[in-house]
C-alpha cells in the first residue's frame, strides 16, 4: 500500500456568508437564500463549466434550500449547494466518486479563505480482492479495534455475503471514522469485473472539541499538501487513530488468497457475522478459553440451527462460554 494512493471520495465545505450574501438591492428582488446559492455557484462556475442550477430531491439536514449543479449535456449531478439562513454559511457538497472535482475545489481560492470551513472530507483507497482478501483484512481491523477499545459496527449482508458488507471502526460522531466495505458488490458490478474493496477515512474537522488555534487552516492546508504529494503535512497526521490504522494495514501480514481458498466462504457466513457483531465475546472464546477454530465452527452450526438471529447467537455464545469455563 502506498501512503499517497488515497483519493477523495467526498468533500463538503461551508462558504462564509460574507462572500455570498445578497446585497440590499438583491433582497428586494428575490428570495435571499436563492441569491446566496446562485452567488456561490457563480464563484465556482469555473470549476464546473457547461453546468446549470436545478431543483433537486436531494436534501441536507438543517438546510432549507438545496439546488443541484448538473451537466447540461448528460444531466449528471456534480455537486449540490445548500443554504439555511442569510447569516450562516452556504454548503458545497461533492458526493462520492468525483476525486477530480474535489481536487479542483481545494485549489480554488475560495477553499483557503480564512472563514471557509471543511465539514467533511472522505479519503479512500481501493484494494483489489486478488491482493487483499476482505475477510482477512476486516479481521485484522476488527482485532485492532478491540485491542485499542475503538467502537465497531457493521452493516450489509454478513450472513449471505451477496450484497456487500461494511465494517465501521471509530465513532460516527467523532473527528475520524474508518469504513472498510466491498465496493464492487455495493456497485453491483458483473461477476466478470475485477472485485475490489474500499478502505475509507471520514474526517469531520468541525467535530473537534476545543481545537487549537489555526486548526481549520492547517487541516485545509494538509489536504493541499497531501494531494500535491508533499511530505510536509497530511490530514492523517491530525489523528492518532488514522495513523495507527494506516500503519496496521501497511504492515499487516496479509497474504494473497488463492481462488480455491475463497470457494470455502460459505462455511464462514455465520462465523463472520459473530466475529464482527460480537468481537469481544468471540475473542474471549478464542484466547481466554483456548478454544480452537474447529470448536468455533461447531458453535456456528448451533447458531444456524437456532435461526441465526442476533439474540440467539449471543445467547449461544454466552452459554458456550459458561460450559467451557466449568
Amino acid at each position: 500500500m502506498n501512503y499517497y494512493d488515497f483519493k477523495f471520495d467526498w468533500l463538503q465545505i461551508t462558504v462564509p456568508p460574507i462572500l455570498v450574501s445578497p446585497t440590499y438591492t438583491e433582497l428586494n428582488i428575490t428570495e435571499p437564500l436563492l441569491i446566496m446559492v446562485r452567488n456561490t455557484f457563480n464563484l465556482i462556475s469555473g470549476l464546473v463549466p457547461h453546468t446549470k442550477l436545478v431543483e433537486t430531491t436531494i436534501s441536507l439536514k438543517f438546510y432549507k434550500l438545496t439546488l443541484a449543479v448538473v451537466c447540461q449535456f448528460t444531466g449528471e449531478t456534480l455537486l449540490t449547494i445548500s443554504a439555511a439562513q442569510t447569516n450562516q454559511g452556504v454548503c458545497i457538497q461533492i458526493p462520492g466518486g468525483n476525486h477530480n472535482l474535489c481536487f479542483s475545489l481545494i485549489h480554488h481560492p475560495l477553499f483557503m479563505h480564512p472563514e471557509t470551513r471543511v465539514t467533511r472530507a472522505d479519503l479512500c483507497l481501493d484494494i483489489y480482492e486478488d491482493d487483499y482478501e476482505f475477510n482477512h483484512l476486516a479481521g485484522v481491523l476488527n482485532n485492532f479495534a478491540t485491542d485499542n477499545r475503538y467502537s465497531t459496527s457493521v452493516a450489509g449482508d454478513w450472513l449471505n455475503c451477496k450484497k456487500g458488507r461494511t465494517l465501521y471502526v471509530g465513532a460516527r460522531t467523532g473527528f475520524t471514522m474508518l469504513r472498510y466495505y466491498e465496493k464492487s458488490l455495493q456497485l453491483q458490478l458483473p461477476d466478470n469485473h475485477k472485485k475490489y474493496n474500499r478502505l475509507e477515512f471520514e474526517f469531520k474537522p468541525m467535530k473537534v472539541s476545543e481545537p487549537v488555534k489555526g486548526f481549520m487552516h492547517n487541516f485545509k492546508l494538509s489536504l493541499l499538501h497531501y494531494f500535491n504529494r508533499s511530505s510536509y503535512l497530511s490530514p492523517f497526521s491530525f489523528s492518532n487513530f488514522a495513523q495507527k490504522s494506516i500503519e496496521l494495514v501497511a504492515n499487516s501480514s496479509i497474504k494473497k488468497v488463492e481462488s480455491s481458498a475463497r470457494k470455502e466462504k460459505k462455511v464462514l457466513f455465520s462465523f463472520a457475522h459473530m466475529l464482527f457483531q460480537y468481537s469481544t465475546c468471540v475473542k474471549s472464546v478464542k484466547e481466554d478459553y483456548s478454544i480452537n477454530l474447529d470448536e468455533l465452527f461447531e458453535l456456528v452450526a448451533f447458531a444456524k440451527k437456532a435461526g441465526t438471529t442476533e439474540n440467539d447467537i449471543k445467547c449461544l455464545l454466552l452459554d458456550y462460554l459458561h460450559k467451557s469455563k466449568y
